[in-house]
């Protein structure tokens, strides 16, 4: 059997959910398993088992973000965010966004979801997920490209990357403005993280990982040499150490020092789960 591709995993408590580029398939594995399960995986023997039951009425997605309630969030392709029940596995309710693909989603720890929207003048929404009003807040035209990644920076801030080569500061809270945009990459942003109360660490396709202070919006350093290529290249291993992610090498960084610890090169290791 020609088992389709494995592009995400997401561990939910003792469980997994498992999608793939071929194909509808969101499953929810009614048994934790190991990663010697998931390579290879045939995902017919545990259909006949009854391990695996399908999220039903979802065409297409981009990503999948388990909520602060415990539902979960699916993203689709098409600007739609469909909330589901983990217990019932029932649509409860779906939100639309204007025309063009979700490509990034996060949510704060007050409830609210953020998503971006488009390729081009990308709108950046906020969400009420328990209001039949949905919308909170547009940001129009929030960047000029595609977004990456949508972080919480603080109780009233968010941070935005972009294909732009930017990272930008926002409002979450009522005016809802722009605060500050920070330039310095030559390519594209892939992936920011927040490492300390007052640092974002951002990783871009120029090859650079750069260190910035969300307290007085400077720049504290940068690193180059470093392979950052998806959207979720950044990972953190604990309070001084990150792991970044790439096609040509995979990398250790000292957030503390600024310092390259490991960097093993021909290793095609994108993403890490901590199960």
């Amino acid at each position: 059997m020609n088992t389709p591709s494995l592009t995400n995993i997401t561990n939910m408590t003792n469980r997994l959910i498992l999608f793939y580029k071929k194909r509808l398939s969101f499953y929810l594995f009614k048994d934790k398993l190991t990663l010697n399960q998931l390579i290879p995986l045939d995902i017919s023997d545990y259909k006949k088992e009854k391990k695996l039951t399908p999220f039903k009425g979802i065409s297409s997605m981009c990503s999948i973000l388990l909520l602060l309630d415990g539902r979960i969030a699916i993203v689709s392709n098409q600007g739609r965010i469909s909330i589901f029940n983990l217990s019932t596995l029932e649509r409860e309710t779906t939100f639309l966004g204007s025309n063009g693909d979700t490509t990034a989603v996060c949510q704060l720890k007050n409830g609210l979801l953020i998503s971006s929207i488009g390729k081009e003048n990308v709108d950046v929404t906020i969400w009420d997920i328990f209001s039949k009003e949905h919308k909170v807040h547009v940001y129009s035209k929030a960047h000029v490209n595609e977004v990456t990644k949508i972080i919480e920076v603080d109780n009233f801030r968010i941070a935005t990357a972009s294909i732009d080569m930017t990272i930008k500061i926002w409002s979450a809270v009522s005016p809802f403005v722009l605060l500050f945009t920070f330039i310095g990459h030559s390519y594209w942003v892939e992936d920011i993280m927040m490492v300390s109360y007052d640092m974002i660490v951002s990783g871009s396709d120029d090859k650079t990982l750069r260190f910035w202070n969300i307290l007085t919006y400077q720049s504290e350093g940068v690193i180059k040499d470093v392979d950052c290529c998806s959207h979720n290249s950044i990972s953190k291993i604990n309070s001084d150490k990150i792991f970044i992610g790439g096609y040509l090498q995979f990398s250790i960084v000292n957030v503390i020092s600024c310092t390259v610890e490991l960097q093993i090169k021909n290793n095609a290791l994108i993403n890490v789960y901590q199960f």
